[in-house]
C-alpha cells in the first residue's frame, strides 16, 4: 500500500520544481483523499513467485497465478462488495491475457468492462479509453498502458491485481485515481494482492 508520506514530484513549467507530500496535497485539495481496502490473501502465493534480477516477480509464473479463476472472481467479488457504488473503476494486470481474462469475468458478472493494452491497434484502444471516459465501461482493464501519462480524473476506483515490487510503479498506479473532479469525494483503492 501507498505510505501516506511518500512523495510525489510536482511539475512546474520548466521540469520538476519540488517534491510534496501527498498526505498535504490532499489536505489542500490538489488530490483526492484514498480509501484503501485489502482484499488479497495473495500473500503465501508470492513467496513462490521469483524476483527477477530486473527487481520484478517472474512475469510468466505471475500471470500463472494472477490468471487462476480464483484470483479472477476475487477482483469481481471486491468490486461488487465493497465498490458497487463506484462508476469508473481501473484494473491492473500483469499480462495481456490477464487483462483480457479479467474484463471477461466482469462482463460475465454483469459490470461493463474492456481492456486496454499494447497489442490492440491504437485506435481501438483510443476508443476503448473515450467509452471509458463517457461512461460505457465501468471497469478498465490494462496492463502496462495506464500507469504513467494518462489522466482520467473521474477515476474513484483503483483495482490493484498487479503484484510489484517496485513502489515507483505501485505510486504511478496509485496516482491515477488521485485526481480531483467534481462529484468525487476519495478514490477506493481495492488491494487484491495482500
Amino acid at each position: 500500500m501507498m505510505d501516506k508520506n511518500a512523495k510525489i514530484y510536482v511539475a512546474g513549467h520548466r521540469g520538476m520544481v519540488g517534491s510534496a507530500i501527498v498526505r498535504e496535497l490532499q489536505r489542500q485539495g490538489y488530490l483526492a483523499p484514498l480509501r484503501a481496502r485489502t482484499c488479497g490473501t495473495l500473500r503465501r502465493d508470492l513467496a513462490s513467485v521469483n524476483i527477477m534480477r530486473t527487481g520484478e516477480y517472474d512475469e510468466r509464473a505471475l500471470a500463472e497465478l494472477m490468471c487462476r479463476s480464483l484470483q479472477l472472481e476475487s477482483a469481481v467479488k471486491a468490486f461488487r462488495e465493497y465498490a458497487s457504488d463506484r462508476k469508473a473503476a481501473v484494473a491492473f494486470c500483469c499480462t495481456i491475457q490477464h487483462a483480457m481474462l479479467l474484463a471477461r469475468c466482469f462482463n460475465s458478472a454483469g459490470i461493463s468492462a474492456a481492456a486496454v493494452d499494447s497489442s490492440r491497434p491504437s485506435e481501438e484502444n483510443r476508443g476503448t479509453l473515450r467509452d471509458f471516459e463517457e461512461g460505457k465501461i465501468r471497469v478498465l482493464c490494462n496492463v502496462g498502458i495506464l500507469t504513467e501519462g494518462w489522466d482520467c480524473a473521474s477515476v474513484d476506483c483503483l483495482i490493484m491485481c498487479r503484484p510489484t515490487v517496485s513502489p515507483a510503479l505501485y505510486v504511478q498506479m496509485v496516482g491515477r485515481g488521485l485526481r480531483t473532479c467534481p462529484g468525487k469525494s476519495d478514490c477506493l483503492l481495492l488491494d487484491l494482492v495482500d
